[in-house]
Order: structure tokens, then C-alpha cells, then sequence
């Protein structure tokens, strides 16, 4: 039998597999659809997105207009029919408030009591140092003195000041701090010369009426103060008495109706022999300056 002589050759022919190049160009061209779908997505969603948001924005600003709404309308509500507090009254003060003097006669100012007694009067001021030998010495001689304090002074030496009452002395007004009067308005003078006025009455059991400035300085101004605050005299000196010596206003000793000027200090009791034997010399007498200007 003839067989073809080329039968045991013979090739099958393949089709040729496409290089790299040709492999990458199908797949991009593969992938291109998806990417213009993701773009077609994509558009959408920002479609969506740049409408959605102010709708969302717009939803919000009226739930919160709503909420300041009802708010407001209910604090008005809840504010009209609650009754407004009532006003608070003023705190009492035993220190007047500045008023002005009214028309008057200005008070006594009384340097010397005129009378023809055999009398003087010791007054003593401040109280800042309190010997206990000062109190025994008018308690032996009896001598009943006239006391013009500060507050803060008499509430320290609160005692000793009442030791000194039951010889037959009395409390009067020297102002609340001892400030120079005439440099004050009349509200600071008015302060000045009430503030002691209702705490002497009760702590020592009498309210003062006589006044006595420090230093003696005074003007129309304290005179108005003086009679606002219901004191009856301003009260000053025709002698004085410093370091064991006793100084007069007036020529020759002691005469009847002079009042005599100390302080609570440490001289006092030296001063006040010195003042008792000039009155013995001079045929007078201590006396109680608070019957010669009674409380009237």
C-alpha cells in the first residue's frame, strides 16, 4: 500500500500566542467599561451629596428655631405670671443718715459755767490708759469728773469706767475715731459726733447729751451735727492741765465755774493733785459739770 511519504512528519499549525504587549492593550481595554462605570457612580453619589447636604442643613436650623421658640415663649409665660420679689428693707443703723440741721438756735458752746458756787469741773478724755491708781484717788477724795470718750477706749476699759461712774462721774461724747471735725462734710461729721451716742446708752445705762471736739475745733457744720444727733452743749475748757502743770485762759487761779481739761494718760494722776489743790487754794470745790448743764 502507498502511504505518503511525508505522513510521519507531518505538523499540526497553532494559532500564535500574542506577545506581552498585545496582553496588556486587552486587558486595559478590558478594564476601561468598569472605570466609566465607577465615574457614572461616582456623579451620582456627588449628585446626591450636594443635594442632600442642604436639605439635612435646612432640617436642622428648623428644629433648632423650633427649640429657641418654645423656650422663649415659655420663660415670658413662666415670667409673667410669677409675682416679682418684693423690695428688701433697709438694714436700721443707729448712725443717722446725713440730713440737714433744722432752723434753730445752735447749741450752748460752754467754756465756763456761769455761777457764782464755789465750784470747778474736771473733765477727762479719751481713755486710752486706765490707771486703777486714777480710779482710787477720785474714790478717796470723792471727786466726781466728767468723762468724754471714744467708744473703742470705753468698751476696753469698760470696767474701770464704771468704777469710776459710782463715784458720781458721767459718759459724754469726744466723736466716734477722734477726728479733726473741721476738715469733715457734714456727713462724715454727722457720723462722727452720733456714732458713740446709742452705744454708750447701752453699755453704761445713759445716753450722753454733751459734746466735747477734739481739740476743741468745731464750725457751723458740727453745730448742725451736734443737734441732729440730740445733744444738748458743746463743751471746751478755760484750763488745762500737762505733765503736773495746770495752764489758765484767764489771769490769776482757779475761779469759780472753770472747767479743766485732762486726758487718760500717764500723767493723769499727777495732774489731777495738781488740779485739786488748786481748787482747795483757790476755796472751790469739784462739782458735777452735769448739774450745771442738765440733760433739759
Amino acid at each position: 500500500m502507498f502511504r505518503f511519504p511525508f505522513t510521519r512528519h507531518r505538523r499540526v499549525f497553532k494559532p500564535a500566542r500574542p506577545g506581552l504587549g498585545e496582553r496588556v492593550s486587552a486587558a486595559v481595554g478590558r478594564a476601561r467599561p468598569a472605570r466609566r462605570d465607577s465615574k457614572v457612580l461616582a456623579s451620582r453619589r456627588d449628585w446626591r451629596l450636594w443635594f442632600g447636604l442642604p436639605a439635612a442643613l435646612v432640617v436642622v436650623v428648623a428644629i433648632v428655631v423650633a427649640v429657641i421658640a418654645v423656650r422663649s415663649s415659655s420663660g415670658s409665660e413662666s415670667s409673667s405670671t410669677q409675682p416679682s420679689p418684693a423690695p428688701t428693707p433697709p438694714v436700721p443703723s443707729s448712725t443717722p443718715a446725713p440730713t440737714t440741721a433744722p432752723p434753730g438756735v445752735a447749741p450752748p458752746v460752754v467754756s465756763k459755767v456761769p455761777t457764782t458756787d464755789p465750784v470747778v469741773f474736771f473733765t477727762i478724755d479719751d481713755g486710752l490708759v486706765r490707771d486703777p491708781k486714777v480710779a482710787d484717788f477720785l474714790e478717796r477724795h470723792k471727786i466726781p469728773v466728767t468723762m468724754f470718750l471714744v467708744p473703742e477706749a470705753a468698751m476696753e476699759g469698760e470696767v474701770f469706767f464704771e468704777r469710776i461712774q459710782k463715784v458720781g462721774a458721767s459718759i459724754q461724747d469726744h466723736t466716734q475715731n477722734h477726728r479733726s471735725l473741721t476738715g469733715l462734710g457734714p456727713g462724715a461729721q454727722q457720723r462722727e459726733v452720733c456714732g458713740p451716742v446709742d452705744e454708750f446708752q447701752q453699755e453704761f445705762g445713759r445716753r450722753p447729751w454733751l459734746f466735747r471736739p477734739p481739740n476743741g475745733f468745731y464750725n457751723a457744720t458740727t453745730e448742725g451735727a451736734v443737734r441732729v444727733c440730740g445733744l444738748r452743749d458743746i463743751v471746751l475748757w478755760t484750763g488745762a492741765t500737762n505733765d503736773g502743770r495746770l495752764d489758765l485762759q484767764h489771769p490769776g487761779g482757779l475761779q469759780a465755774g472753770d472747767i479743766i481739761l485732762m486726758h487718760f494718760r500717764p500723767d493723769l494722776l499727777e495732774n489731777l493733785q495738781v488740779a485739786l489743790d488748786a481748787a482747795r487754794g483757790a476755796g472751790l470745790k469739784p462739782a458735777p459739770l452735769e448739774q450745771y448743764l442738765p440733760d433739759r
